[in-house]
């Protein structure tokens, strides 16, 4: 895998993560008040793979989270590409979603 490929998801994990303990530092845990989250990844499993345990607990939790995908995924399959590609990943990503309640 490409180098700058890693380095942007090794950033993404660790923005998730500052992000994370900012919203609980500046909330409290114990307070009852509704926040909105958002996790931002390159492709559109990249959030589901690093941070659907804690969007789903924060979503139980009753917060509003959203999982973001700044690609489409229409590319990097080995025998699929294109348009069928990217609605075939949106999918799978908004199933995940559903089944996670974020």
């Amino acid at each position: 895998m490409d180098r700058s490929i890693l380095r942007v998801r090794r950033f993404a994990l660790v923005l998730v993560s500052c992000a994370a303990i900012v919203l609980f530092m500046a909330f409290g845990m114990g307070q009852e008040r509704t926040i909105n989250i958002i996790a931002f990844g390159a492709h559109p499993d990249d959030c589901d793979g690093r941070a659907a345990g804690v969007g789903a607990k924060w979503a139980a939790m009753g917060h509003h989270v959203r999982f973001v995908a700044v690609t489409n995924g229409d590319a990097g399959h080995q025998s699929q590409g294109g348009g069928a590609l990217a609605r075939r990943r949106r999918d799978e990503a908004r199933e995940a979603g559903k089944r996670i309640g974020v």
